[in-house]
């Protein structure tokens, strides 16, 4: 398939998994391509509609693979914009703390049931109570599947 980069005046970005479109910002970072681009492989190994179905679940695993290639940048210390995030936000650290439940490999490090539960009661809810820079929630109407387990929501870091 082919997907389409379009650089975009203001800030943010996003994957349109309908187009194949990925929209940058001119102020974009390489890990925000690196994220973008983990919602186009995710894209294309599901379904349509099992992807819309699954916006938060991809959501986790784009955060933590972002997470895990943030953290390895020598830039990653004490003080830079992203060891802030994943250190001092709610959903910053529900996404390291994923490390405690699941490797870099996506490998179970304990059980599905640990995972789940903290999918459910942390990750989940650190998704849907951060308010973005104009007071919104942007992830509080995705949709979650519960019928995945776990680990099933980290399969992508395992090819």
């Amino acid at each position: 398939k082919t997907i389409a980069i379009e650089f975009i005046s203001g800030d943010g970005s996003s994957f349109d998994y309908t187009t194949g479109k990925i929209s940058l910002s001119m102020n974009m970072e390489s890990n925000q391509l690196f994220h973008e681009m983990w919602h186009a492989y995710q894209a294309y190994q599901e379904t349509q509609q099992s992807f819309k179905q699954s916006f938060l679940n991809q959501e986790m695993e784009a955060w933590y693979a972002q997470y895990l290639y943030v953290s390895s940048l020598p830039e990653y210390k004490q003080g830079s914009k992203w060891y802030e995030l994943y250190n001092h936000t709610d959903l910053g650290r529900s996404i390291r703390d994923l490390k405690d439940y699941i490797n870099n490999k996506g490998k179970l490090l304990l059980g599905d049931y640990q995972l789940n539960s903290y999918l459910d009661l942390g990750v989940q809810k650190a998704f849907r109570e951060m308010k973005d820079e104009a007071g919104e929630y942007p992830y509080k109407n995705y949709p979650y599947d519960d019928d995945r387990t776990g680990s099933s929501n980290f399969t992508n870091l395992k090819n």
